[in-house]
This record gives structure tokens, sequence and C-alpha cells, in this order.
């Protein structure tokens, strides 16, 4: 099945090859424009109790998806918001929201780009004026990233497999997280709240590492 809402037409370039792709997107306002390509067998991009919506204006998305089994939902609410996904492998899942709905969250940048199979990315992000960046290269990594706060950074690398990396940022401050690791099989916890701005810079390399940090005023 794919679906294209006519007023993505003439804004939305599309590509999908192979079989069993499926493409659900609805916009409102104006000013969007993105590049969705799908390429393989089962990959989607919507759904999931129906996500793909974006809601606002000056939103710009490209995705693309390669490889076997893919799926992707997003939501984006409100306006100028950056979204660019690439995944290469089979099985990955993103799981993507910018804004809630009824509430704006504008200004976010948000990359993502996994080489790997199986992993399983779920972002939220009600904030605004917030950067996230996102790289994978491995298999069976889990990451679960959380911001409710405005004029933060998140940069992650995962160079391994089996990874679970969970964080969160929220308060008024202007917070960074940034964690570059390289091995299998670790646990990561990052935590971040209040008026005040934290700071996170971390590199972390071997297997089987477990790694909790909690900032707060």
């Amino acid at each position: 099945m794919k679906k294209l809402y006519t007023i993505l037409m003439i804004l939305l370039s599309t590509h999908a090859y192979g079989q069993s792709n499926v493409l659900y997107i609805e916009q409102s306002g104006a000013g969007f424009s993105g590049s969705i390509t799908q390429d393989g067998v089962t990959n989607r991009i919507g759904t999931s109790s129906s996500p793909s919506i974006i809601n606002g204006t000056t939103n710009t998305i490209s995705v693309n998806q390669i490889g076997n089994s893919n799926s992707l939902d997003f939501a984006v609410y409100g306006d100028t918001n950056t979204v660019s996904i690439t995944k290469t492998g089979d099985s990955n899942s993103v799981t993507l929201e910018i804004g809630s709905n009824g509430q704006d969250s504008s200004t976010n940048e948000y990359t993502l780009d996994i080489t790997g199979s199986s992993n399983t990315i779920e972002s939220t992000i009600t904030g605004g004026i917030n950067t996230v960046g996102i790289t994978i290269f491995g298999d069976s990594n889990s990451i679960t990233n959380t911001i409710s706060s405005s004029n933060t950074e998140l940069t992650l690398t995962v160079t391994g497999s089996t990874n679970i990396i969970t964080t969160n940022q929220s308060g008024a401050g202007a917070h960074r997280i940034i964690h570059d690791h390289t091995g299998n099989t670790g646990t990561f916890s990052f935590s971040q709240g209040g008026t005040n701005a934290k700071i996170i810079n971390i590199i972390t390399n071997g297997n089987n590492q477990s790694v909790t940090v909690s900032q707060t005023d």
C-alpha cells in the first residue's frame, strides 16, 4: 500500500523499490519539503497506530531506508524542525516524536544514521531549539532518549552491538550530552535536570561496561 496526500505531491519526492513498501504521510501547514526513499522488502514509514504526521510550517525531513524489514513511525509537530534519518541494514525500528499533539516544539534538528541490523531507537522531544545526532555502527543496540527542555544537545556515537543507552534531559538548563562508545553489551544511563546548564562528555571503550551519570541542581 502506498498512500500520499495530495498536499505533498509537489513538495515531497518519494521512491520505492521492491515489494511490500508502505508509505503514509499526512501534513498540514505550509513550507514542508522532504525526500523519502525506500529500497527493499517490507519497509514502511507510518503506522503502529498510524503516525507519520507532520503538523506545522517550514519543516524539512529526509528519510532513506535501504534493506529489509525496516520500520519508521514519525510525528513532527510544530515548525522549523529538521529531521534526517538514514538506515542501512535489516530489521531496524525507529519511533520519533518531536513535540506532542497540541504542543508545538520548534527549531529542533534531528539526525540519525544507522548501519547494522535489529537496532531500536525511540526519541521523544517536547522542548525547542534542541539538536540531536545519533550514529550507530552495529547490531541490536537499543537507544531511548527523552528531551523536555530547550537549548539542549545530544550526540551519541555507538560502534558495537547489543548496547543499551538511555538519556533524559529536562528542566530549563541548556544541557549537553556527548557520548562515544566502542564495544559490546554495555548499559549506559545519562540524566540531566534543573535550571543550570549541565555537560556530560564521555568516551567509553570495551565490552560489558555499565555507566550511570545523573546531574541535577
